[in-house]
């Protein structure tokens, strides 16, 4: 490998710790505030990193763009979920991990 190469891996490695910061700093927001563990944000960015992958192969839409795409409708895509599925669930005063 050469320098390039190198300096390639460095990047990409650095991007995906971002990504996964971001997954983290997101569980941790929700756990602090509601005491709940929810494990549906990497499956939502997972989603969206899948659409932003589709725009691209199908409509040769650039892969920052397409993320961009997915913040709206994964936005709206979660409200639904949220008025179909999650509103129902029991309220509960007692956190997830105690």
């Amino acid at each position: 490998m050469d320098a390039i190469e190198y300096l390639d891996l460095l990047l990409k490695s650095l991007l995906l710790a971002g990504v996964y910061a971001a997954m983290a700093v997101g569980m941790t927001v929700v756990y602090g505030v509601m005491k709940i563990v929810n494990l549906a944000h990497a499956g939502f960015l997972m989603l969206g990193a899948y659409f932003a992958l589709e725009m691209y192969e199908r409509f040769h839409i650039d892969p920052v763009l397409g993320a961009v795409l997915a913040l709206p409708v994964f936005f709206l895509f979660g409200m639904l979920i949220h008025k179909t599925l999650v509103r129902w669930l029991p309220k509960s005063d007692t956190p997830t991990l105690a």
